[in-house]
C-alpha cells in the first residue's frame, strides 16, 4: 500500500506502476491527526479539515483540500511567493554540491547532474521572483521537470489536483519547444483531453470541480500513465536543451 505524507498544501505520492488509485492509499504525518468533519452527503466519504499532519485516504484529503480552495482563485503565473513562503523555502533548503558552479562549468557534467542542479536553481528562482522572472528556456525546463516529477510521483491525477496543473497548457507548449519530447507531448494531449474542450482550468478550484465531474477521476488517466511510465531518456533530452541555451540560465545566486 502506498503511504501519503501530508507535509504541505499539496499531495505527493510515490508511484507504484500497476497500482490503481481505487485502492485508496492512506495519508499520514508525524503531527497529530485532526478530527474528521462528517458530511451529510449520503454514501460519500467524509471530508477532512486538511492541514499539515492530516491522516486520511487520498480521496478524503483531496476533497478536503478542494473544499478549502473554494474561495480562492489561482493562475499559472502568480508572481513571487509571500515573504513567509520565501523564508520557509530558505529554511528548508540544504547545501548542494554543485550549487556554486557557473552554468558554463555545470554543463560539462553528466546529464543527471546538469538536470538536477538546474532544477534546484529554478526552484530557488521561483521562490525568489516567480515564473515571470525566468527566461523562456528556464520556464520550459521548469514546466517539464514539474510535469515529470508530479506524474511519476502521483500520476496525472496528482499533477492536475495540485497547483502544478495550473500550468498544464503552458507545459504543453514547453514540450513542443524542447526537441525530443514528441511522445510526452502526445500523451499530455491525451491527458488534457479528459477536461472540457481539452483545456484544464488554470484555477485550481475550478479544475477540481472539472475533475469531480468526470465519471471516475481516480482512474481517468490509467491508460496514459501506463504508456508514459515506459518512456526513457528525459535527462538526456533536457541536458541537451540546457547546454544549447546555457546562456539563458541564471547563474547561481
Amino acid at each position: 500500500m502506498r503511504v501519503v505524507v501530508v507535509a504541505a498544501w499539496v499531495i505527493s505520492l510515490p508511484s507504484v506502476e500497476g497500482c490503481r488509485k481505487s485502492e485508496q492509499p492512506t495519508a499520514t504525518a508525524t503531527s497529530p491527526a485532526p478530527t474528521l468533519k462528517a458530511r451529510s452527503d449520503a454514501g460519500g466519504p467524509r471530508e477532512l479539515d486538511v492541514k499539515v499532519g492530516t491522516v486520511g485516504t487520498l480521496e478524503q484529503i483531496t476533497k478536503g483540500i478542494r473544499r478549502q480552495l473554494r474561495e480562492t482563485r489561482t493562475s499559472c503565473d502568480e508572481g513571487p511567493p509571500s515573504a513567509e513562503s520565501q523564508a520557509e523555502w530558505r529554511r528548508l533548503s540544504k547545501p548542494r554540491e554543485l550549487a556554486n558552479l557557473s552554468t558554463r562549468e555545470l554543463v560539462k557534467r553528466g546529464d543527471v547532474d546538469v538536470v538536477n542542479e538546474i532544477a534546484s536553481r529554478l526552484l530557488d528562482e521561483k521562490y525568489a521572483t516567480g515564473l515571470r522572472g525566468m527566461t523562456r528556456a528556464e520556464q520550459n525546463v521548469y514546466f517539464v521537470n514539474e510535469l515529470v516529477g508530479e506524474v511519476m510521483g502521483g500520476g496525472y491525477h496528482g499533477y492536475f489536483a495540485n497547483s502544478s496543473g495550473n500550468c498544464a497548457a503552458r507545459t504543453r507548449t514547453a514540450l513542443d519547444e524542447i526537441a525530443g519530447l514528441d511522445r510526452w507531448a502526445a500523451l499530455h494531449d491525451r491527458a488534457m483531453a479528459k477536461f472540457p474542450g481539452g483545456r484544464p482550468s488554470e484555477d485550481r478550484a475550478t479544475r477540481g470541480d472539472q475533475m469531480e465531474a468526470m465519471d471516475n477521476e481516480w482512474e481517468a488517466w490509467g491508460d496514459v500513465e501506463d504508456e508514459l511510465y515506459k518512456l526513457r531518456g528525459i535527462d538526456a533530452v533536457l541536458g541537451r536543451y540546457i547546454r544549447r541555451f546555457a546562456s539563458a540560465f541564471t547563474p547561481p545566486r
